[in-house]
């Protein structure tokens, strides 16, 4: 049962981040939208924007790295858990 609880405990926290990466994506790009492109320009903000945008830029690549890392993480624990199946069907 342990192997059972540490899956849901494990799929819980895939899902839970797979939400909030959908969310820093939406947030992005309705920062980056044009409205507020248009809106910061008209402000005299436009430099400060760009770098703004890359820093948006720079999170949303580590973002995506830790998206690729809990892959990684669920990979392994897939093949553990498919490792351990076979070992108990000899």
């Amino acid at each position: 049962m342990i192997a059972v609880y540490g899956r849901i405990a494990l799929e819980f926290g895939l899902r839970q981040t797979a939400m909030m990466e959908e969310w820093a994506n939406w947030a992005a790009s309705e920062i980056t939208s044009d409205q507020a492109r248009r809106s910061s320009e008209a402000a005299g903000e436009q430099g400060s924007e760009q770098h703004h945008d890359a820093e948006l830029e720079l999170e949303l690549a580590q973002g995506q790295g830790r998206v690729q890392e809990r892959d990684q993480v669920r990979d392994q624990e897939q093949a553990r858990e498919q490792a351990q199946t076979q070992k108990q069907e000899q």
